[in-house]
């Protein structure tokens, strides 16, 4: 009998072949992290313009790859790749948007959702580059720097100096000068790109810092008018004016002050900030514990808790008082942007720019205003959650100040700013007296008298710092060795002894810490003889018996050991 083949009668499946893992077959996590090693993501700003100055070349015209503009510039960051001490931009890694459709849909998403992108008009069709992106992928765009026009091209430029800039303002050509032409392609292109991301971005998603140094009232409204048919924006700076003109001037005397008001009733109208619409809460009748922990998440107390205080600028974060050259401050890509000015890291507060961030630091003064119960409880927040250093010096001394602080003549201390009520809620002072004789140690010995009339000592803990920056230089210099063991203590102690007994009348302070450098003399073992020594200061203050937490010391100068680099 005819047997008939199995297979008309069943399907027999072919094992799949063995194709090994893919690339996607590793976490979400990972493939981002490679793509942001080969160059998707990366803290240079990515350039839209189709001028070819604009960094978009690999290499000069003498065969050096190009320098980029972020690397000589303190208010952006730059991980370009160092080539022979000159940092060149790199190029985008194109090929990955072309390899798979879900290669380029991730690619694209992390690279115009997490990149800045910088615009400059420079000439005609300027905008066009912005122009050309397609509405998706404008909507995945987070931050925008656009420049419109800049008093300097190179003003950000570490390598000129200040007094060359200051030189060379006068003879920069204000907006309403430019060619007719070049000023109506500006104005209309300018519209269209609003227009343009006015049907594209996502309500309360971009973060847009906007330049363009002008004189003339007319030319900031047609600047800023069609800024209003944007959605809410996420964050929004602006500058009109040129930074340096008006470095010298207070707000409300500088001629440029309706230019400012015209700027901060833009910058509030198109981040939602301008018209209240919320229901007003009967903020009286709830308890006062739960007042204190709402004014908690406030500006009342800064960041990491550790705010700077000096007679010409007044409080301000302690970044704000880094060398930019060595020690750059934490990034802030809306207000950094602005407030830059060469040689100075950052313009001083209260300048002509405007700034609508979340993310900065700034003094609560609208929170002292409110009532007499809103006094109080920002009162006892703001001095008693927050330490404070008194720099007594000017830390620029050529960037004069503008805005609710201005130069002063002869330095105030700190505790003449304080209020009779402040003293009681005082927690924590860090001192660097600035000279250990003359007038500033009278300064120092009226502040501590004050102190020691309103504080509550119990709850006060006292720092003083004496550690400079420099090894050869500070409060070590009169010091010369060699001496015998003995008599370079009493040396030491008589040059540190005036700072120090100016706080014996403060013998019920919580904590006393002082810091010193290692002073010459004391050969290897220079940490247990500094512990040693500092120990003698803190004791000629807080009695024979009294020893410093060495938990709580140490913990002070992790916190505080960034300060002494000033």
């Amino acid at each position: 009998m005819y047997q008939s083949k199995l297979e008309q009668y069943f399907q027999f499946l072919a094992p799949p072949r063995s194709r090994g893992r893919t690339f996607f077959d590793l976490p979400y996590d990972i493939r981002c992290r490679i793509y942001r090693l080969v160059g998707v993501v990366r803290k240079c700003p990515i350039y839209l313009s189709r001028d070819s100055s604009e960094r978009r070349i690999d290499f000069d015209c003498y065969g050096y790859p190009t320098d980029c503009v972020a690397a000589q510039a303190s208010d952006l960051d730059c991980d370009c790749d160092d080539y022979h001490c000159r940092g060149y931009y790199r190029p985008i890694p194109i090929s990955l948007f072309c390899c798979t459709r879900d290669v380029s849909r991730e690619v694209s998403s992390l690279f115009y959702g997490e990149n800045r992108f910088y615009v400059q008009y420079t000439s005609l069709g300027s905008f066009d580059a912005i122009m050309r992106l397609r509405p998706t992928t404008l909507a995945t765009i987070r931050y925008l720097h656009i420049v419109l026009h800049q008093i300097s091209r190179d003003m950000a430029d570490r390598s000129c100096e200040f007094h060359f800039l200051v030189s060379h303002i006068g003879r920069v050509s204000p907006l309403q000068r430019i060619p007719p032409r070049h000023y109506r392609d500006l104005v209309s292109g300018w519209k269209a790109v609003c227009e343009r991301l006015a049907k594209s971005i996502v309500q309360s998603q971009l973060e847009m810092c906007l330049i363009c140094d002008t004189e003339d009232k007319t030319i900031a409204a047609e600047v800023l008018n069609p800024l209003h048919q944007l959605p809410y924006l996420a964050a929004f700076s602006v500058r009109l004016s040129p930074p340096l003109r008006t470095r010298c001037i207070a707000q409300d005397k500088s001629p440029y002050a309706d230019l400012r008001c015209m700027a901060r009733e833009t910058s509030l109208q198109i981040t939602g900030r301008a018209n209240n619409t919320c229901r007003q809460t009967l903020w009286h009748s709830l308890p006062f514990e739960l007042i204190l922990r709402i004014l908690e998440h406030t500006d009342l107390i800064g960041p990491e808790c550790q705010l700077a205080w000096a007679p010409s600028q007044g409080f301000s974060h302690i970044s704000e008082y880094y060398d930019h050259r060595q020690y750059q401050p934490p990034p802030c890509r809306i207000c950094n942007s602005v407030r830059i000015a060469c040689h100075p890291p950052l313009l001083p507060k209260g300048g002509t720019w405007v700034s609508q961030c979340n993310k900065c630091w700034q003094f609560p003064l609208s929170l002292f205003l409110v009532s007499r119960q809103f006094h109080q409880a920002a009162t006892r927040i703001f001095w008693s959650r927050n330490r404070f250093i008194v720099i007594s010096q000017h830390v620029f001394s050529y960037v004069p100040v503008t805005g609710p602080f201005p130069p002063t003549l002869e330095p105030f201390q700190f505790t003449d700013f304080l209020s009779p009520s402040a003293f009681h809620y005082l927690r924590h002072l860090h001192f660097k007296p600035p000279g250990l004789w003359g007038k500033e140690l009278a300064r120092f010995k009226e502040s501590i008298e004050t102190l020691r009339r309103g504080a509550d000592l119990p709850r006060l803990t006292i720092t003083l710092d004496f550690r400079t920056s420099d090894p050869t230089e500070g409060y070590r210099y009169d010091l010369i060795p060699p001496f015998p063991e003995d008599e370079n203590d009493r040396r030491c102690l008589r040059f540190y002894e005036p700072t120090v007994t100016a706080l014996t009348v403060l013998r019920g302070l919580k904590d006393l810490f002082v810091y010193v450098d290692k002073l010459w003399g004391w050969g290897d073992r220079g940490k247990y003889e500094r512990a040693v020594f500092e120990q003698k200061l803190e004791r000629m203050v807080m009695g024979e018996e009294y020893e410093s937490p060495k938990e709580i010391k140490r913990h002070v100068h992790m916190q505080w050991d960034k300060i002494w680099l000033l």
